[in-house]
C-alpha cells in the first residue's frame, strides 16, 4: 500500500508536469513581433540575402534558387523573389512564381528561439491552385487559399489522395479582416533553425475535373509573425525539478527515522 506522503509527492509532480506542458503550449502573443514587407520598407532591391530586426527578434532572409534576389513592392502588396534578378520569361516583379518549372522560395531563420505564429500573403488564388509550402525539421505545412478545395471541388483532397501533396493542409483566412493569412500557427524554433517557404502550384495530370481554371501568376509575402517563449515555463520547469528532488529526500529521511 502506498504511503500518503508518496502519493502526495506523485500527485504534486503530475500537477506540476501538466502545468509545465500547458504553459509551454501557450504562445506569448502579447509579445509577438511581425516582420512586414511592402512600401519598400526593407530596401529589398535584388540582394540574395538580408538581415532585418523587429523588436527582440533578428531575421535572416535568403532568396532561392541560387542566383535569385529578394524584391519588395513600393505598395502594400509585399515581397517576392526573382530567380534571375531580372524579369525573365514568366517572371514577375516582387512575386514568388515558377520559371521554367522551377519554384522560387525563401529560407529564413531567427537569432533567438521562439514560436512562428503567423504568415501573411497576397494573391494566393484558389482558381489557380497556387499555394505555399512551409518546411522546417519535423514540419511540412501546405498553405492554400481558403476556397481552393471548393472553387474547384475536391482539388486539394484529390492532390493529397494521389500523393502530389504531402503534409498538413492549412487554409488561409479570408474574412474581411484577414486576407490570405494564417494567424494561429504554433511552430517552435531554435535560434538559427532554418525554415523554407516555397511557392507551389498544383499541376496537371491529376484529372480533368481538378485542373486550375486560371493560369497561375505568382503571389507575395506580406508578413512573418513570431512570438517569444512564455517566461513562466522556465519557472515551472525549475519547480518540477525541485519536486522530483524533494521526493527522494523525504523517503531517505523516513528510512533513517526507522
Amino acid at each position: 500500500m502506498s504511503h500518503p506522503v508518496h502519493r502526495l509527492h506523485r500527485n504534486a509532480t503530475r500537477i506540476l508536469a501538466t502545468t509545465f506542458l500547458v504553459l509551454v503550449g501557450v504562445v506569448d502573443r502579447v509579445h509577438a513581433e511581425t516582420f512586414s514587407f511592402g512600401f519598400s520598407a526593407n530596401n529589398l532591391l535584388g540582394a540574395s540575402s538580408k538581415s532585418l530586426v523587429a523588436g527582440d527578434f533578428g531575421l535572416n532572409l535568403f532568396a532561392g534558387p541560387p542566383g535569385a534576389g529578394l524584391w519588395e513592392t513600393n505598395s502594400v502588396f509585399g515581397m517576392g523573389v526573382d530567380a534571375t534578378n531580372l524579369l525573365g520569361p514568366g517572371g514577375q516583379a516582387a512575386r514568388f512564381d515558377r520559371i521554367n518549372g522551377t519554384s522560387e522560395y525563401i529560407e529564413f531563420s531567427f537569432d533567438r528561439p521562439g514560436i512562428l505564429t503567423g504568415l501573411n500573403f497576397d494573391g494566393v488564388k484558389d482558381e489557380s491552385l497556387e499555394y505555399f509550402l512551409l518546411e522546417t525539421p519535423g514540419v511540412r505545412v501546405n498553405l492554400f487559399d481558403s476556397f481552393a478545395n471548393t472553387t474547384i471541388p475536391g482539388a486539394v483532397d484529390n492532390a493529397v489522395a494521389q500523393g502530389a501533396i504531402v503534409g498538413q493542409i492549412v487554409y488561409l483566412l479570408e474574412n474581411g479582416i484577414q486576407d490570405d493569412e494564417t494567424i494561429d500557427l504554433e511552430i517552435p524554433f531554435a535560434a538559427g533553425q532554418m525554415f523554407r517557404l516555397t511557392y507551389m502550384e498544383i499541376g496537371g495530370g491529376l484529372g480533368s475535373a481538378f485542373e486550375p481554371t486560371e493560369i497561375p501568376n505568382g503571389a507575395r509575402l506580406q508578413g512573418i509573425t513570431v512570438a517569444a517563449v512564455p517566461e513562466p515555463a522556465a519557472g515551472v520547469a525549475l519547480a518540477i525539478g525541485g519536486a522530483l528532488l524533494i521526493g527522494p529526500l523525504i523517503r531517505r529521511r523516513r528510512q533513517t527515522a526507522k
